[in-house]
């Protein structure tokens, strides 16, 4: 089985980590909106009907956040979608000028967004990272553009 180990580090006053025992807990300490419950619920229901109706995921890859304790770890650095160098990409996949106004009609999706994983990329699943950069940015860029354009 895996192995987690957990840090006991500290962020000032607030640990590293933070355990809870319920959900609600968890929001609440990290100062969210009910919103994050509702959309974890909703998670859960996808979880045990076998169907994300929202992305997409393989039946096989829906776990649901159900079982307590729950744990968050604050990251204090970001390095999510970074690339240096390369396309310039906002948020709705747009390629960007030099002023981050999107090019009309030209989009970026795959690697060349940057990388979820930076120096922590797993291999114990093959290929997750271009499910997510590819295939579900890909559907959302798609979407983005039946939509808009």
């Amino acid at each position: 089985g895996t192995v987690w180990q957990l840090s006991v580090e500290r962020r000032g006053n607030r640990p590293a980590i933070i355990k809870a025992d319920t959900i609600e807990q968890l929001v609440s300490e990290l100062g969210l909106s009910s919103d994050a419950i509702d959309e974890l619920e909703r998670y859960n229901r996808f979880c045990e009907a076998g169907v994300d109706e929202d992305f997409h995921k393989r039946s096989e890859y829906l776990v649901g956040v159900t079982k307590a304790p729950f744990y968050e770890k604050k990251v204090d650095s970001f390095t999510v979608l970074t690339v240096i160098g390369g396309l310039r990409t906002n948020q709705d996949m747009q390629v960007c000028d030099a002023a981050d106004t999107p090019i009309p009609g030209l989009y970026n999706i795959g690697t060349m967004i940057g990388d979820v994983f930076a120096h922590t990329y797993t291999f114990q699943i093959p290929g997750h990272h271009l499910g997510m950069n590819c295939i579900t940015f890909g559907y959302l860029t798609g979407k983005y553009i039946a939509e808009n354009e």
